[in-house]
């Protein structure tokens, strides 16, 4: 993502240049999207929301305008290519729906806990044919949406999704306050300044953590142990601890953006360098909660500052 920002501001910067002064932009945005896809599937979404903007900033220089395009496009498509042949040749299940429907399954989790004793059998039976209702409200984390999404059953067809939809639109009526809360819960922390994040403490990782599948040597067991100590001691350290609080980092990112949209020390810098920041930010809040997905605006916006600054 930093190679992101510091590209757009390079074509930026560069606009009225020619393609043959240019070329090395073509290579360079070819692998950053590729780059950012690959990496993390997150990385795509917010690229494939900030390029048509650089699209449109450089409008007025056609050839590079149109040279770029066509390097999003295929980039983009090597991308989507090299992925579905991935899933297909290694039979990897697409877990899309899972990971964009983080939210309402959360408000299902949060309505079953809450007023279980409400849900009518044919609701329940729609529910059960998505995501495994009997351990809903025990898997049900308001700050952390893995446990749930992880019932997502991923033989549940078009049908069956269509039905939990239909049922999840109805529930929304009989207690909305439900639907507000659950969401509230899940992205409060993205603005909470003292949130640290679903690693405040060792129970919150063992719900991220399979120990069955992942673990380390014995002998490691107290060096882990240590570093795991000095990482929650050091959040506690007046200024160092500010920055493991990703609430830090998005009101730096909102202010710093609408700062620069006024002041813009004296030139004509446009805010689209912030794009990829704010369109991250934009993710996680639809997707629920997902504070490693968050990483690439607590980079960028250093990197971001800095430009600005120097």
């Amino acid at each position: 993502m930093l190679l992101a920002v510091y590209l757009i501001i390079l074509t930026f910067d560069n606009k009225t240049k020619s393609l043959e002064d240019l070329w090395y932009l073509v290579p360079l945005w070819f692998f950053t999207i590729l780059l950012n896809g690959f990496a993390r599937k997150s990385g795509i979404h917010v690229l494939i929301l900030t390029l048509p903007f650089v699209v449109f900033y450089i409008r007025k220089n056609k050839t590079l305008m149109l040279s770029l395009a066509c390097v999003f496009v295929v980039s983009l498509a090597a991308y989507f290519g090299g992925e579905y042949m991935i899933a297909n040749v290694y039979n990897i299940p697409n877990d899309d729906t899972q990971e964009s429907m983080s939210i309402p399954f959360q408000q299902t989790a949060r309505y079953v806990r809450d007023f279980g004793d409400e849900v009518t059998p044919e609701e329940r039976e729609a529910i059960n044919a998505v995501l495994d209702y009997d351990s809903l409200a025990e898997s049900y984390s308001p700050e952390l949406s893995n446990p749930v999404k992880d019932t997502f059953k991923s033989e549940s067809t078009s049908e069956d999704f269509a039905n939990y939809l239909s049922v999840w639109f109805k529930m929304f009526f009989k207690h909305p306050t439900v639907y507000f809360q659950a969401t509230l819960n899940g992205i409060y922390g993205y603005f909470y300044p003292n949130d640290v994040g679903y690693y405040k403490d060792l129970f919150f990782m063992s719900q991220c953590i399979d120990t069955e599948k992942i673990h380390g040597p014995e002998f490691l067991e107290s060096l882990v142990d240590g570093l795991v100590d000095i990482n929650m001691k050091s959040r506690n350290i007046p200024v160092i601890g500010v920055f493991s609080s990703l609430g830090f980092f998005i009101w730096a990112d909102i202010f710093i953006t609408v700062f620069f949209a006024v002041y813009k020390k004296g030139q004509k810098i446009p805010d689209l360098q912030f794009a990829p920041c704010c369109n991250d930010i934009g993710l996680c809040c639809v997707s629920g909660k997902q504070y490693n997905a968050l990483r690439p605006a607590c980079y960028a916006f250093g990197a971001c500052a800095f430009m600005y600054v120097f």
